[in-house]
């Protein structure tokens, strides 16, 4: 029989292998869709600001022109905003020699749902708004995946119980040694189950406030 501190080592690895990709993904798609929705937000904030100037002062205040050719008509050409989501995207990847091919994987899939907003073509305050949209979608997407499914947490938490049993294991045999080991995959079942149980109900309580408060 094996011993059920290594099949619990094993196990842990194979979770924490599981999880990783899932959890880099989710936390970088709600990065980056906060850092546009930033962005294109405070464009469409502005550009309200300047909505309201003229109907203050009875002044015509062309937002609309003010955007085509003012300070941020390059910032909205395609070429830059290209390099702007590839150093985005080539930022977020972690460049270190540890589980590098798998960030650089997982920067490509994401890279999937960013890179096409980049195509949104049309007045220039349609294109914002587009991609104000579509920036608060990938917020979203992220946000509620990552929550829903736990990626994050239970990468976490394989992360977590790994270096508990690593403590352990340092410790010289003997029964102390042995039931420490039992009560820690005892505790890892514990935490399983809860949080399991935990994102199922936290997503569908956050469902019905939605629902009942609209």
């Amino acid at each position: 029989m094996n011993d059920p501190a290594s099949e619990f080592h094993d196990k842990l690895l194979c979770a924490e292998a599981r999880y990783s990709l899932a959890s880099f993904c989710t936390r970088r798609l709600a990065a980056l869709g906060a850092i546009y929705a930033s962005v294109f937000g405070a464009l469409l904030l502005l550009k309200a600001s300047w909505g309201g100037a003229e109907e203050k002062t009875g002044k015509a205040v062309d937002a609309s022109s003010t955007l085509d050719m003012g300070t941020f008509a390059p910032l909205m050409d395609f070429d830059v905003q290209i390099v702007i989501a590839l150093v985005l995207l080539l930022s977020l990847v972690g460049w270190r020699w540890d589980g590098l091919l798998e960030r650089v994987g997982g920067t490509l899939l994401v890279a999937v749902f960013v890179l096409p907003a980049m195509w949104f073509t049309g007045e220039m305050e349609a294109v914002i708004v587009m991609r104000f949209i579509h920036a608060v979608f990938l917020l979203a997407c992220g946000l509620i995946a990552d929550r829903t499914f736990g990626y994050t947490r239970a990468f976490a938490r394989s992360r977590f119980y790994l270096e508990r049993l690593a403590a352990i294991s340092r410790k010289p045999a003997g029964n102390s040694k042995k039931e420490e080991e039992e009560k820690l995959i005892e505790a890892y079942a514990v935490d399983v189950y809860r949080d399991h149980v935990g994102d199922t109900f936290f997503t569908l309580d956050a469902i019905k406030a939605k629902i009942v408060g609209s």
